[in-house]
């Protein structure tokens, strides 16, 4: 049970004044989530079992990937000061693509900065990373790549998961498109139970480039509660300089401070790019 903050920026003026909006909204609505409050019967209202961002940006033809986590709230002081460096440092590249996860631990799940989100997996062609809010069939997945699950959590099985798929299916960096799209298919379909959810940011570098993914299904969702889609729902921004994705509380504390459209996603897997989100498939 997360918050999660995904974005493709160019850097001017607007796209900056945009990008401080969404990381205070971001911290807002990890320290203080009614969606989580009513979600659990008031028996939660924070995520504060760690934070964790990763970024790719482009300077000229220079690519720099840097990433940090902690087992501390995001809304710590400490905490902040680390996100408020790093974001003031990624405004000096002319591009980047960022993803931010904030944690609510499930009880049965291990704890600490190991456990923040994101997790990084290296493969033949570069790095990925993923940050997750929902859950998957843990020991199933596990035990098809070959795994102990239980020193992992959930989302960890499940990036090495894609990593090692993603090994086997990217050839060249043009195939990470399709090669993404099989992959969330068969995870949706083989791992992914009744009203568990798979919102996910995916951070993928190949070779001197990075791409940014996104989805955002709940499985059988008219089954679910209705407090559990609007706890999991996803929201959609894009301008000229900048496309964005979050969750439904960073997008109420958006959108009570500028005015600006934001559009629910759906039940998607996309690929944010900056001013502009393209479906690649549709779950339900």
């Amino acid at each position: 049970m997360c918050r999660i903050l995904f974005l493709a920026i160019e850097m001017n003026d607007k796209s900056k004044s945009i990008l401080d909006i969404l990381i205070n909204s971001f911290i807002r609505a990890s320290e203080y989530d009614y969606y989580f409050e009513q979600y659990t019967k008031g028996a939660r209202i924070r995520h504060d079992d760690g934070w964790g961002i990763a970024v790719g940006a482009i300077y000229r033809d220079y690519l720099a990937l840097f990433h940090e986590k902690s087992a501390l709230p995001v809304f710590h002081d400490v905490s902040k000061t680390i996100l408020y460096t790093m974001i003031n440092k990624v405004k000096d590249f002319e591009k980047a693509y960022v993803i931010l996860h904030s944690r609510a631990a499930s009880r049965t799940e291990p704890l600490g900065s190991e456990n923040a989100h994101p997790f990084r997996e290296d493969y033949s062609l570069g790095i990925l990373w993923l940050v997750h809010n929902g859950g998957i069939n843990k020991k199933k997945i596990a035990k098809d790549i070959g795994i102990y699950p239980w020193i992992y959590i959930d989302s960890a099985v499940l990036t090495k998961y894609i990593a090692k798929k993603i090994d086997s299916c990217v050839k060249n960096c043009s195939d990470i498109p399709n090669c993404v799209s099989e992959i969330y298919r068969e995870v949706y379909d083989k791992y992914l139970d009744r009203c568990l959810a798979l919102v996910t940011g995916l951070l993928i570098s190949c070779r001197d480039s990075v791409e940014l993914y996104a989805s955002t299904p709940l499985k059988d969702s008219h089954t679910c509660s209705e407090l559990k889609r609007k706890y999991y729902q996803v929201y959609m921004l894009e301008q000229d300089s900048i496309s964005a994705m979050m969750s439904s509380t960073i997008r109420d504390f958006l959108i009570s401070k500028v005015d600006i459209g934001v559009v629910d996603a759906g039940s998607v897997l996309v690929k944010i790019d900056i001013g502009k989100i393209t479906k690649l498939l549709k779950f339900e």
